[in-house]
């Protein structure tokens, strides 16, 4: 029973971070919203502006945020999976 309450709080735990994945991929993409303009659009309409623009606009930090949440949500994913298909047969064989 313990190793059931246990893998519960884990299961919690990896849902909490889930859920801070959702929301820092959320300001990221806002802020990206907010402020990129790809180079292809820029070079399309005015080449000229393109060497003007400041390092910042690239959003590269607020890309980097959305390709490692993804990755952590991937792994978290696959564990919640795992973590519920034990629970579900710890319970099944206590009934």
């Amino acid at each position: 029973m313990k190793t059931t309450s246990a893998l519960t709080k884990i299961l919690l735990g990896l849902i909490f971070v889930l859920l801070m994945c959702l929301f820092l991929d959320f300001l990221a993409l806002h802020d990206i919203r907010n402020d990129y303009v790809s180079n292809l659009v820029i070079t399309r309409f005015s080449p000229k502006t393109l060497s003007v623009l400041p390092v910042w606009s690239g959003t590269m930090g607020e890309w980097t945020i959305v390709e490692v949440s993804f990755l952590i949500k991937l792994i978290v994913v696959g564990l919640t999976i795992i973590i519920s298909w034990v629970l579900h047969r710890r319970i099944r064989l206590m009934q």
